[in-house]
């Protein structure tokens, strides 16, 4: 289903590792923070950054943890109706980085990167 341009649609976000194992992203032994960025993958504009508990600096918009039902959990993404206008078509991609604690990785961080075109995600119903 491809964003509606105009609208303020919500998206939640299910947070997986790599063995596709779900995470809690209000558990901050699974994960420490979440960051996504939606931006034109010809010219480079960003349209829209997020995250869920630091943030990296100006212009991000926090997230927020929801529970779908007991052990589905995930983020709930919302974007401003400007965001789903400068969305709209597509070329738009979406990158989700989750960051994970990891006593072994430079940082005690480990980080999880998804790419993926933006209308290919579909708008949560709830």
């Amino acid at each position: 289903m491809a964003v509606v341009a105009g609208s303020t649609p919500k998206y939640l976000i299910r947070l997986r590792d790599e063995q596709g194992v779900q995470l809690n992203p209000s558990d901050t032994s699974q994960v420490t923070d979440v960051r996504i960025i939606i931006f034109n993958a010809i010219s480079g504009d960003v349209i829209g950054r997020f995250y869920l508990n630091s943030s990296p600096g100006e212009g991000w918009i926090q997230l927020s943890n929801k529970i779908v039902a007991y052990g589905d959990h995930g983020v709930l993404m919302v974007l401003t109706g400007e965001m789903t206008t400068a969305a709209a078509g597509n070329a738009n991609m979406i990158q989700v980085d989750v960051l994970i604690p990891d006593s072994e990785a430079p940082g005690g961080t480990y980080i999880i990167k998804q790419q993926g075109r933006f209308h290919e995600i579909l708008p949560s119903k709830s």
